[in-house]
């Protein structure tokens, strides 16, 4: 229904959409968005602006926010219902000043959600990757690879686990694969080369430089520390 709302009306959105307050919209630009919309609203009630239309530039940005937001929530179920409540208070609403008072608390509903639906898809996204790195660590960790299990850009995949882990993913492979070397340094018997083999590092020497680095030991000084 929001989807086909929306292209029915693309022409009719197009002609009062603001170019600018689009970009604050895509960037959640919570104040600057609510000093806007109160000054448009001087503006409509200097020009006297009719209720009809007012319902119908409400009913279009109702549905307009809520794909957008869609694109970006795990949970649809909560947006379907905002949109349906809204929808019906607009309908309701029988003057201009009633219909910009919703009109604020629309924006604030909507932008509040999206921030929260983009951190709560974020945490998603991260903790599947986290997951992917578990199982795959005893393989060559390749982010273009991982990028295509996840149907995204690995630039993308590797900013934002740097913002939600503030580390990046690639030190946070070689934290994991230290972890797991060693625990094969105590649990087995297996030799330095071994283990460097097993865990995908191109020689040893690179395997020992990086497990000191984290550890502050050589590999075969931690398992002689044991």
């Amino acid at each position: 229904m929001i989807d086909k709302f929306i292209n029915n009306s693309s022409e009719d959105f197009l002609s009062f959409l603001d170019i600018d307050f689009h970009m604050l919209l895509e960037n959640n630009n919570y104040n600057s968005i609510m000093n806007t919309i109160r000054n448009r609203h001087k503006k409509e009630i200097a020009s006297m602006l009719d209720v009809t239309s007012k319902k119908h530039h409400l009913i279009i940005w109702n549905a307009f926010l809520a794909k957008n937001i869609l694109k970006n929530s795990i949970n649809n179920t909560s947006i379907k219902s905002i949109y349906n409540n809204i929808y019906k208070s607009i309908l309701d609403c029988s003057t201009l000043a009633e219909l910009q008072s919703l009109e604020l608390i629309i924006f604030d509903s909507y932008i509040h959600k999206s921030l929260n639906g983009l951190e709560n898809k974020s945490n998603f996204i991260v903790n599947n990757m986290i997951k992917y790195i578990h199982l795959h660590i005893e393989s060559y960790f390749s982010l273009n690879i991982m990028a295509k299990e996840f149907n995204n850009s690995p630039s993308y995949l590797g900013s934002l686990f740097k913002n939600v882990m503030n580390i990046s993913i690639i030190n946070y492979v070689h934290q994991v694969k230290v972890e797991r070397a060693k625990l094969l340094l105590k649990t087995t018997s297996k030799s330095i080369l071994e283990i460097s083999n097993l865990l995908c590092y191109c020689d040893t020497s690179h395997f020992s430089k990086t497990f000191k680095k984290i550890t502050g030991f050589s590999p075969i000084q931690y398992r002689n520390s044991l």
